[in-house]
This record gives structure tokens, C-alpha cells and sequence, in this order.
């Protein structure tokens, strides 16, 4: 998935995406700006609008798929706050 993402975010010119996870998340990337791949490819760095992000190892990237970005949920913002709280149940 790494080298599909790579060939999307280089592609000239760019086309949004979207990232789906194992976990039935989805992460659109209406932007170049909004993923950068880690050095080795272990991550994939995501950045929101909202100035939050994510990191994603390979092993839950189960697909890639063209799309512009969907319109955020309120629960979506709830999510990410709760993930940036670093606080585990």
C-alpha cells in the first residue's frame, strides 16, 4: 500500500484520495500537503484541517481508493479530540 500511496501523493497533477483502515476509518487527502510517508515507510503521517493528525502503520491500510474528501461528522472531530488525549480505556 506504501508504494500506491507513494505513486497518489507524486502523481502530477494530484487527485484526492482516500486512505481506509482496518478499523473502518477513513482519511481523505484533498492535498499533497496533508500525508507525508516516514523514511522507511513504517508510518504514514496524516494532518487535518483542525491541526490534528494521525499516524498509520502499513500493516492497517487495507485500501486506497480515489475520492475528494467527505464532509467531516461532528463525532470524526470527537474522535481525534479524544485520540489526541492520549487516554486509554
Amino acid at each position: 500500500m506504501i508504494g500506491e500511496i507513494s505513486r497518489r501523493l507524486h502523481a502530477s497533477p494530484f487527485s484526492p484520495f482516500v486512505i481506509l483502515t482496518s478499523n473502518g476509518r477513513r482519511y481523505s487527502i484533498p492535498h499533497p500537503d496533508h500525508i507525508h510517508i516516514g523514511p522507511r515507510g513504517t508510518r504514514v503521517f496524516i494532518f487535518h484541517d483542525d491541526d490534528t493528525s494521525a499516524a498509520l502503520t502499513p500493516l492497517h491500510i487495507v485500501a486506497v481508493k480515489d475520492g475528494r474528501p467527505r464532509a467531516r461528522s461532528p463525532r470524526d472531530n470527537d474522535l481525534r479530540k479524544f485520540a489526541a488525549t492520549g487516554v486509554t480505556e
